[in-house]
């Protein structure tokens, strides 16, 4: 059995048109029942506070709020149960509250999560753990607060919560260092089936898992309570968490597995590595995609304007996105840039049909929607300086028919420049 099928990636399970419509249908109204609990959850809980020292009618109001908030549960073989104090229960791990109804269906205590807040540790019987703690530092620990409340104790040796659906974490043999008997219980969690809204997920958060709580109808715990286990004497404490376990996942139709806490939390981390790949994947092709769209811009542009620096082209294109804004906003100077020389374009060969006494250089013309205006050499001088003020009129004068070209192409009205 793979790792990756003992958890569900998805909370919400839409996987025909009959669970998506259902959904749909709901989900105004899961709004609004939300918001409803979450305004009288404040209320409730500082109500509750007055009764803290009240045990027994803390659990009694608490249990009541509970189906207020869609809390429900039902234990099955309560005759199995062990109301004796300073008993150890052992439970598979399905949600992060099971603790906590645990605790309002039979008083136990367990040890809280540490995302949970202390004020809820305190009215639901949590309590906290360091995160860093050896086993033996942790088997005192627990057998310290069992003996000093005078509860019994519910643990998950598995660490971690699953789904539920195929198979158990193997369980960590701490649990199992308590007492010599412990008390198996099986625990399942439901939700409206036209929902398909999962419990958990492997990513989960408390908020997350506390907002869907809110958000449907109920949610509904299952507690099978199973026949007790003694360590037989000379048993390794893993052989007898083994025995324990087996009976557990044969309940539930479960197989048991060689995974553990490290397990899933390596899968998470691989999880979101990937998730954080493909992220920058799409991201890069995307860009690499808009370069190219700018660059071939950039080109229609250079070949308009040919004096202006391509990379201030390509500044302003990614700008504007737009060739016909980015023309607009070089010629009516909005674009600060220094020209840079244009490569004289190469003449044709003259016909045999040319006068002898043409000019060497090719005449320049530009077409446009309006007048054309012909751009003619001047004569080829002798001083060098003459020639160089010659090819920059001829410049000029090309640049300025290219803008009114496209200015008249496109209707421009430019401030200053034709109107």
């Amino acid at each position: 059995m793979e790792l990756i099928s003992l958890f569900d990636a998805e909370r919400i399970q839409c996987q025909s048109v009959g669970s998506l419509f259902g959904f749909l249908i709901y989900f105004p109204f899961g709004v609004l029942l939300f918001f409803l609990r979450l305004l009288i959850l404040i209320p409730a809980y500082t109500f509750v506070s007055f009764c803290a020292h009240h045990e027994a009618l803390k659990r009694r109001i608490l249990s009541h709020l509970s189906v207020v908030f869609g809390v429900t549960y039902e234990e099955r073989s309560k005759k199995e149960c062990n109301n004796e104090p300073c008993s150890v229960y052992i439970s598979n791990h399905v949600t992060a509250f099971d603790g906590i109804v645990f605790y309002l269906a039979n008083g136990c205590i367990a040890p809280a999560k540490p995302s949970f807040p202390s004020v809820v540790c305190s009215l639901f019987g949590l309590f906290g753990v360091p995160s860093q703690i050896s086993q033996d530092d942790m088997v005192s620990l627990l057998k310290r607060k069992m003996h000093n409340s005078e509860k019994s104790l519910v643990l998950y040796p598995e660490c971690a919560t699953t789904n539920g659906k195929k198979g158990m974490l193997r369980f960590s043999s701490f649990a199992f260092c308590i007492n010599d008997v412990v008390y198996p219980v099986a625990v399942q969690v439901s939700r409206p089936p036209f929902l398909s809204i999962l419990p958990s997920v492997l990513d989960s958060t408390l908020i997350s898992d506390l907002f869907w709580i809110l958000f449907t109808p109920y949610t509904k715990y299952s507690f099978r309570y199973l026949p007790s286990v003694r360590k037989q004497e000379g048993e390794e404490v893993e052989h007898f968490a083994k025995r324990t376990q087996e009976l557990i996942a044969s309940t539930l139709d479960l197989t048991i597995t060689d995974f553990l806490l490290s397990d899933k939390v390596e899968l998470i981390k691989r999880q979101r590595i990937d998730r954080e790949t493909a992220r920058r994947r799409r991201e890069g092709a995307g860009g690499r995609a808009f370069n190219r769209r700018i660059l071939s811009m950039a080109d229609q542009v250079k070949e308009i304007l040919p004096h202006v620096p391509l990379n201030v082209i390509i500044a302003d294109l990614r700008r504007t996105r737009s060739v016909d804004i980015t023309i607009a906003n070089i010629l009516v100077g909005s674009v600060p840039f220094t020209p840079e020389p244009v490569p004289e374009p190469v003449s044709a060969r003259p016909s045999t049909s040319a006068s002898s006494g043409s000019s060497p250089f090719s005449q320049l013309s530009l077409k446009a929607s309006g007048p054309t205006t012909t751009v003619f050499p001047s004569d080829f001088h002798k001083k060098t300086d003459d020639r160089q003020m010659s090819l920059q009129e001829r410049k000029a004068r090309f640049l300025d028919n290219a803008r009114r070209a496209y200015i008249e192409k496109r209707g421009l009205k430019i401030p200053g420049y034709n109107c």
